[in-house]
């Protein structure tokens, strides 16, 4: 491959070491790449909120992890006969915002992007997320009609699931117990302090980015194979860990359409984009980039698809493939 116009990396077991830790030698190699003028985007499920911290030990410009609450918006909002108040539209859609600063909505992801190391693709490909100016640029969620039904569908399907759902807000520290809301049931699981139990009925009674399905005693390949057979192609079925926990996205939303948006934004054609990978969740990624590379701890659905396996994620995999351009 010739050296990459544009580099998207996932997060967790890729760019982090296994402690969940930026490794030295990533974090710089990661910035000689941002100084030579190529675009680095970070490309995970996470949601917006845990993603400063990434950026921090990246030591990239972006919204300080230990700031406060981020300012609500001073621009007026889009039409809210188009918006429910959680800021989606009612097909689960969000307009990009023009907001902070204000801006025609065609040019929010170029004149981000201009910082080269400020856009990140998050909860697998449903959220396009400026980190600098801590700002949600888009959202394609799953409507609650959707939600409903495919709830109800999937408890007959997967006895003994719970649900949870990521709702995108404004930015990363905007309205945080409105973003991760629960059923009682998913909290005795995976107890989490940012989830919020609510009943049922509120839990899909909004568009989300994101929905979780969680079970105790079921793999993740397990209860995807079930899923698969009820949801079909109505919602993106994946996981990013092996631990009985799925994430579905709406239907055509993964972590290659958020990145192909942002590589037609940059002017960077898929065959100059270099990805980095090691789950599920990332195949897409890996198979649409021009070259996708795993680290050598990657799930084998990840290994099979890619062009290239690097060193574990323990042994700087990512900054080993990097420093052959920079």
């Amino acid at each position: 491959m010739r050296k990459p116009g544009l580099v998207a990396s996932d997060v967790d077991g890729t760019l982090l070491d296994p402690w969940e830790r930026v490794s030295s030698r990533t974090a710089r190699t990661v910035q000689r790449v941002v100084a030579s003028g190529t675009p680095f985007v970070l490309v995970t499920g996470r949601p917006p909120r845990w993603v400063p911290q990434i950026v921090d030990g990246l030591g990239l410009p972006g919204l300080d992890a230990e700031e406060t609450d981020a300012e609500e918006p001073d621009a007026e909002e889009p039409d809210a006969g188009h918006l429910d108040p959680d800021g989606f539209g009612r097909d689960g859609t969000s307009p990009e915002r023009p907001e902070r600063p204000a801006a025609d909505a065609s040019h929010g992801l170029e004149a981000a992007g201009r910082r080269l190391a400020g856009l990140a693709v998050c909860a697998n490909g449903a959220v396009v997320y400026d980190t600098a100016r801590d700002v949600v640029l888009r959202t394609s969620g799953i409507g609650p009609v959707l939600l409903h039904d495919v709830t109800r569908e999937l408890r007959e399907a997967i006895p003994g699931c719970s649900f949870a759902v990521e709702r995108s807000t404004h930015g990363a520290r905007d309205r945080l117990d409105e973003q991760f809301l629960a059923e009682e049931e998913f909290v005795g699981i995976w107890s989490n302090a940012d989830l919020r139990v609510v009943p049922a009925d509120e839990l899909v009674g909004k568009p989300a980015a994101k929905l979780l399905v969680l079970h105790d005693r079921l793999t993740s390949g397990e209860m995807a194979a079930a899923a698969a057979e009820v949801v079909g192609t109505q919602l993106q079925v994946t996981y990013s860990t092996g631990a009985g926990l799925l994430e579905l996205s709406a239907s055509g939303v993964d972590k290659a359409s958020g990145l192909a948006s942002i590589a037609e934004e940059f002017g960077v054609d898929r065959s100059d984009v270099l990805a980095f990978g090691d789950m599920p969740n990332d195949v897409a990624m890996l198979d649409w980039a021009g070259h996708g590379v795993a680290v050598h701890n990657a799930h084998p659905d990840a290994l099979e698809i890619a062009d290239e396996v690097t060193a574990a994620n323990s042994a700087d995999g990512v900054a080993q493939v990097l420093e052959r351009w920079w």
